[in-house]
């Protein structure tokens, strides 16, 4: 009998305690035009023994090539979602999606065949103006994080936040070059064909957990309009992305043995970028 009084007292204290926080909470719902610096930076290196048809004049090959792929400053588009408990204190939802290209100066590309006619016979070619990297990543950040605000004016505040990001991305680039011989005989000499392809390769599309970190300078234009300026760092550790070709018409031979014989790897990958947002926020 004597626990129905204190259940009643617990269930009371309890409704008193949530009518004023529900009263306090606030939302605010805002998009922006962000500028992206990522720090994608990675190279892959490519080495492999070209093919020779028939085999039965093959006895040695080899080719390399280093290429380079660095992400390009582009622009973007970004959403939050702010859930205010009182005017200091809250949790924040993030979305953040760009698209930046690739660059990057590549090495030459060389190719050594050595094979057997009558005699022994090796080619060897260097092609020095191997192009630079092009291609583009496209990721998409969701992050989860708890903020805290100043106000230090009616019209004037300064918050910050951090918390966990999800990293959702993926990407192309070229040329990966890959080269095939054909060896043929017309009853009075041996002539060596090559076909070289400039392949374009992706990757992806991968997903990985990593921080963001941040602060904001808002303006009230309004009651209930926010303009504000959002500088924000957001860091995953660097993994391996494996590699795969993309389909081509160019591509005469099976895309499965071309993958084979060019001994596709991994790329080193790093999703991290500092982004400056320009976001205009309604609050409710």
């Amino acid at each position: 009998m004597k626990q129905l009084p204190a259940r009643g007292l617990l269930l009371t204290v309890f409704i008193a305690a949530a009518f004023p926080l529900q009263a306090a909470t606030r939302f605010e719902l805002g998009f922006a035009w962000s500028f992206v610096r990522p720090f994608f930076k990675s190279t892959y290196t490519s080495a492999y023994a070209p093919p020779l048809a028939p085999a039965s004049y093959y006895v040695s090959s080899s080719a390399d090539q280093t290429l380079a792929l660095w992400g390009r400053p582009t622009t973007g588009s970004d959403g939050c979602f702010n859930v205010l408990f009182d005017e200091h204190f809250g949790v924040q939802f993030l979305a953040d999606y760009h698209k930046p290209g690739f660059h990057g100066v590549n090495s030459p590309y060389h190719v050594v065949l050595n094979y057997v006619t009558t005699v022994p016979v090796t080619y060897d070619k260097t092609d020095a103006a191997w192009p630079d990297t092009s291609g583009d990543l496209t990721q998409t950040t969701f992050s989860l994080n708890g903020l805290a605000r100043l106000v230090l004016s009616r019209a004037v505040l300064l918050s910050f936040s951090g918390g966990l990001s999800y990293f959702y991305l993926e990407g192309k680039a070229l040329p990966l070059g890959f080269t095939s011989f054909t060896l043929t005989h017309d009853g009075a000499a041996y002539l060596l064909a090559e076909k070289t392809y400039r392949m374009s390769f992706q990757f992806g599309p991968r997903s990985h957990y990593g921080l963001n970190l941040g602060s904001e300078l808002a303006f009230r234009v309004k009651l209930a309009v926010i303009v504000a300026l959002d500088l924000r760092w957001f860091h995953a550790a660097r993994f391996d992305c494996p590699l795969k070709l993309k389909p081509s018409e160019e591509i005469t031979e099976p895309l499965d043995e071309v993958e084979a014989a060019v001994n596709l790897g991994v790329l080193r990958v790093s999703p991290s970028y500092l982004r400056l947002g320009l976001f205009l926020r309604f609050a409710f």
